[in-house]
């Protein structure tokens, strides 16, 4: 079985991301499949759910740290965290089988404990959103 590397470079990278306290912001991630290594793709600041979900990709999966605002019945507000796994249907099965033994790892190295998995865009509302977080009181 193939091993994805996740280095050393990238979890201190991320706890200067996790460490912020901005709302709305992304870090994206994707498989080096040349390397064997997880990479950062993107690092968005400012983007809204329904950007991030528009943004991606239809045809090969992603792991996405999230920091998103939420506003709780009572008006208060937190910025929970949280990793989606993105693993659209129409993912090869190698791609799709490289990826899922690589989030469980990843996810450890990075200290989130929120996870979602998803495969359609359309799911993916934010109300879909909303539901998710407030289990997470």
């Amino acid at each position: 079985m193939t091993t994805v590397d996740i280095p050393s470079e990238l979890v201190d990278a991320f706890k200067k991301f996790k460490s912020s306290t901005k709302a709305n912001r992304a870090w994206v991630m994707k498989i080096n499949k040349e390397k064997l290594i997880v990479e950062v793709e993107d690092e968005l600041d400012e983007t809204s759910w329904e950007e991030l979900v528009d943004g991606l990709p239809d045809s090969g999966p992603r792991f996405v740290a999230y920091s998103a605002e939420y506003v709780w019945d009572d008006g208060r507000k937190s910025y929970p965290l949280f990793f989606l796994y993105w693993c659209p249907y129409s993912v090869a099965v190698v791609d799709g089988t490289l990826y899922a033994s690589t989030k469980t790892r990843l996810c450890t190295a990075l200290s989130i404990n929120k996870i979602f998995d998803a495969r359609d865009k359309d799911e993916l509302s934010y109300e879909w959103l909303s539901n998710k977080l407030k289990f997470f009181k």
